[in-house]
């Protein structure tokens, strides 16, 4: 198998940002020599400049998340560049399904140093590269990770790794067992509890923003929120993907 050594795909990975192509281009491009050189087990782990300036330590096996952000450095760049607008130094930020810190991380600089930011992430192997990635921007003095996700309710749920996990990556995608045709994906179990319920507990005494992209589950995440929702009005970030419903 045709690989790349870690100095040689920096160097094709800065020239594919450097190249003035559309973005629908250049993820192509970025494909093809991806797919021509995959990586190994021993060089899949890299670091990984953002286009809004931070860093991400990525898994180059994540079969649809990782590698593409490796080499063109966008993650929902313009979205985030919008949003990050509504956040207003000393602002508390809750990031609901958190991943491994794409949205985290340029939400908590938002803040200026001087708000906070709450990221809950329940699968295991995401939270342990969320909290990395807290660390290598210099933000665990800003950034409260929790190892659980948010629900209507406190249970123990199964979680499907989804795609990403195809080729051994220990992060990606993964969504709460909706049906048998999960049965496909290895699951893990996971805690959830309404935001109700852990507020006070977690101290956040005010809510100004929340993103959330937990693949389905977020009616039910709305629903164990309605009262933090009812007395703080924060603007509230949903991707909602419908087949996951």
């Amino acid at each position: 198998m045709r690989t790349l050594p870690p100095y040689a795909r920096a160097a094709v990975s800065s020239l594919v940002r450097t190249m003035p192509l559309p973005a629908w281009r250049q993820q192509r491009l970025a494909s093809q020599i991806h797919t021509t050189f995959p990586p190994t087990e021993k060089n899949a782990i890299c670091i990984a400049k953002m286009r809004l300036g931070y860093r991400m330590i990525l898994d180059l096996r994540s079969v649809h998340t990782e590698w593409e952000t490796y080499y063109t450095g966008d993650f929902d760049t313009s979205t985030i560049r919008s949003l990050s607008r509504l956040i207003k130094p000393g602002s508390t930020v809750l990031d609901v399904g958190a991943n491994i810190g794409f949205w985290t991380v340029p939400l908590a600089q938002a803040t200026k140093s001087t708000g906070a930011l709450h990221a809950f992430e329940p699968f295991p192997s995401n939270y342990d590269r969320l909290r990395r990635n807290i660390s290598l921007n210099g933000l665990d003095a800003i950034v409260k990770p929790h190892n659980l996700g948010l629900s209507d309710c406190a249970a123990t749920l199964s979680l499907s790794l989804r795609d990403d996990f195809a080729n051994g990556s220990s992060t990606g995608n993964a969504a709460i067992v909706i049906d048998a045709a999960d049965d496909i994906y290895q699951t893990v179990p996971i805690q959830v509890r309404p935001l109700d319920e852990l507020r006070t507990a977690l101290g956040i005494g005010r809510i100004d923003f929340i993103k959330v992209d937990i693949e389905g589950h977020e009616d039910k995440f709305l629903s164990g929120a309605a009262d933090s929702i009812a007395q703080f009005r924060p603007p509230i970030y949903i991707e909602l993907n419908e087949p996951y419903y």
